[in-house]
Formats: structure tokens, C-alpha cells, sequence
């Protein structure tokens, strides 16, 4: 196996085959494995385009079903294993939502949305006599994340029936998200073991022709698709439609908004960090992809809202402002990290009874809802 070098090995681990590496001679992994391994990519993808076509058509449960199970989804990374099933569970409780189970049980709904926020809320009271749960251990910090921003936005929608409906569209687009995130993980997965090959291998070129050919083709398949998306559409539906700032009248004093839209903005100003007049901070649309730690100096901010690029850093201190109660930070490009996970988990008991309870549940307007 040395004829392996060590950037291929290194790909062929972060997909989990490194314990197989010694047991294979040079030949079979070039001969078998590495042409099987990229036909199974091709094939998830193919399920991929599958799953976003049922997206488009609301077909949801056949949207989870192109997800496949765990057993399929072996020698891919970390990473996109996460992503691929913080989307299936979530598919999950939208579904309990839209095909009738609100209505007909709701408690069994509350409990399940409450279930699946897995925090880590040492002492707070929920409906589950539960203390901590991780559905799945490697996953935690992405389960985490996301599933309380999608919770709090459930419990936003129980005070009326526009607000229903802006949560239907605000899920549906954060999962639509979801797969062409996991489509760009996996062709960026496939096309960095393909370039290996084709820089330090070229002999081995010819037993991945066909199939490389392919995995450009969904590629291209999947740009297609993402050019024509209403982008537009999808961010307008990712906004906080609670923030006073959002509403009309101007309800909110001048002094304590803050919004920073328009792609001029690269980072956050360090006037609006040293403010401590500031109670809210909506940041959209920008060119901004970092929340720093110097967010800690806004030490009267109790709300956050961030909507419309991607992060590459979100600093925990974001949870831990003394004041802080509504955190809404939507990017289903993210990939949050333990410390994040803390933070989180000791913001929702700080602010346990916004969050857990029956007494937060208002049935009326989802108990009459028409979904369509």
C-alpha cells in the first residue's frame, strides 16, 4: 500500500475506508473499490435530483424517501452524513405537521418538535421527561443548531394563520437549502477524489471515464437547477417577521434597531459592537460571514437576526448576552461546533419557559388551518 500516497489516503479516510487501506493490494483499490465507491456517489446524487424535484412538488415523504437509510450512506464523510440527516428528520416533523397529525393529535406533535430539539438543558421541564438527548452522538452539534432555529420559528406560528403559512414556506425553503447543500458537499467530495487520481495516478485515468463523465453531467444537472431557484423568494421567507423593526408604524425607537442590509456591508461596524443602546440587530442580505466575539460588548441586545450569506464563524457569545432572548440565525449552509452547542443548550434553560411546556402552545389557528 505505499504506492498510495498520502493525500489519496487521506481522502479515502475522511470517507471512512481508511481501516480497509491495509487489507487491499495497490491494484484492487483502483480496480474495484475506488469505481464502485464513485457509482455509488453518482447514484446518490441521482437520488439527490430525485429529491429536490419532490421539493419542488411538495412531495415530502418522497422527498425523505430519495434520502435513503444509514446503510446506504457508508463511505461518505462526516459531514455529509450530518447534513443529509438533520434534513431526513426534519422532513420528518414537517410532515407530521402538513399531513394531519396536528389536528388529530397535537400533544403527540409538541412532543415530537419538542423531542427532536436535542439541547442540552440540564434543568428545564419539557413534556419528555428528558434531561439531555443526542439522537445521534457524531451528529449532535448539527442537530442542534438547526433544529432549534426551525422550533423556534414552529412556535412563532402558533398565534395566527398568516404566521402558519410563512412557516410552511420558511421550512420548505430551509430544507430546499438543505439539498443542494448536500448536492455541493457530494460533487465536491466526488470531483477532489477524481482529481487525485487524474494528478497522481493518470495511468488509472482510463477506469474512470465513464463514470467521471457521469458525475460532471448530475453536476452540471445540479447548477441547472440552482441558477433557476427564486433566491429572492427564499430569503425574503428566512426573515424574522416578529422584530418590531419589521412591522409598521416604526414601533421600534431609532436608537435601539440596528439593521445592516445591502452588500456593502463585509462585517459588522465596530460603532454598532460598542453600542449599548442596541436591542436589536437584524443583519441581511450582506456580504457578512462572520459574527465575532466582540458581539459580547452589546451587552442590552435581546434580539438577533441573520438571513441572506453564509457564515464561517459564529461566535458563542452570541447565546451568552446577558439579555439576549431571541437568537435567529438562518444559514443551512452551517456547521456549528461543540462550543456553539454549549452556548446554545445554556441560552434555552435561561429561557426555558419561552421554550418547553404546554402553556406555549396556542391550538386554535393550527387546528383550523387548510394546508394546500
Amino acid at each position: 500500500m505505499n504506492e498510495i500516497n498520502q493525500e489519496l489516503k487521506s481522502v479515502l479516510i475522511n470517507v471512512g475506508f481508511g481501516e480497509y487501506l491495509e487489507m487491499l493490494e495497490f491494484n484492487e483499490v483502483f480496480e474495484i473499490f475506488i469505481p464502485e465507491l464513485l457509482n455509488i456517489h453518482n447514484a446518490r446524487l441521482e437520488n439527490m435530483l430525485n429529491a429536490i424535484d419532490c421539493m419542488n412538488r411538495k412531495d415530502y415523504a418522497a422527498a425523505r424517501k430519495n434520502l435513503g437509510v444509514n446503510e446506504n450512506w457508508t463511505f461518505i464523510s462526516e459531514k455529509i452524513f450530518s447534513t443529509r440527516a438533520i434534513a431526513k428528520s426534519l422532513i420528518t416533523g414537517l410532515l407530521h405537521i402538513r399531513d394531519g397529525y396536528l389536528k388529530n393529535n397535537p400533544k403527540m406533535v409538541y412532543k415530537i418538535w419538542e423531542h427532536y430539539v436535542p439541547m442540552y438543558v440540564p434543568h428545564a421541564k419539557r413534556i419528555y421527561s428528558i434531561d439531555s438527548f443526542f439522537p445521534h452522538p457524531g451528529n449532535t452539534n448539527n442537530f442542534c443548531f438547526h433544529h432549534f432555529i426551525n422550533y423556534q420559528r414552529f412556535l412563532n406560528a402558533s398565534d395566527s394563520e398568516n404566521d402558519i403559512e410563512k412557516f410552511m414556506a420558511f421550512i420548505h425553503n430551509y430544507l430546499f437549502e438543505m439539498f443542494f447543500i448536500l448536492a455541493d458537499q457530494m460533487i465536491a467530495e466526488s470531483r477532489n477524489l477524481l482529481l487525485n487520481i487524474e494528478k497522481y495516478y493518470p495511468e488509472q485515468v482510463t477506469f474512470f471515464k465513464e463514470v467521471s463523465a457521469k458525475n460532471a453531467d448530475i453536476a452540471l444537472l445540479f447548477i441547472k437547477i440552482s441558477n433557476t431557484r427564486n433566491q429572492q423568494f427564499i430569503n425574503q421567507s428566512f426573515m424574522k417577521y416578529n422584530f418590531s423593526s419589521l412591522g409598521v408604524n416604526n414601533i421600534a425607537d431609532k436608537n435601539s434597531l440596528k439593521i445592516l442590509s445591502g452588500n456593502m456591508y463585509r462585517r459588522i461596524p465596530s460603532e454598532v459592537l460598542q453600542n449599548h443602546d442596541i436591542k436589536e440587530l437584524v443583519i441581511i442580505n450582506s456580504n457578512i460571514d462572520c459574527i465575532p466575539d466582540e458581539i459580547k460588548e452589546m451587552e442590552n441586545l435581546e434580539r438577533f437576526h441573520f438571513s441572506g450569506s453564509k457564515l464561517i464563524y459564529l461566535s458563542p457569545e452570541v447565546f451568552k448576552l446577558p439579555k439576549i432572548i431571541d437568537v435567529d440565525v438562518i444559514d443551512p449552509y452551517f456547521y456549528p461546533n461543540e462550543e456553539i452547542t454549549l452556548a446554545l443548550g445554556h441560552f434555552m434553560e435561561r429561557n426555558t419557559y419561552r421554550y418547553f411546556g404546554e402553556n406555549i402552545w396556542n391550538l386554535e389557528h393550527w387546528q383550523h388551518f387548510k394546508f394546500k
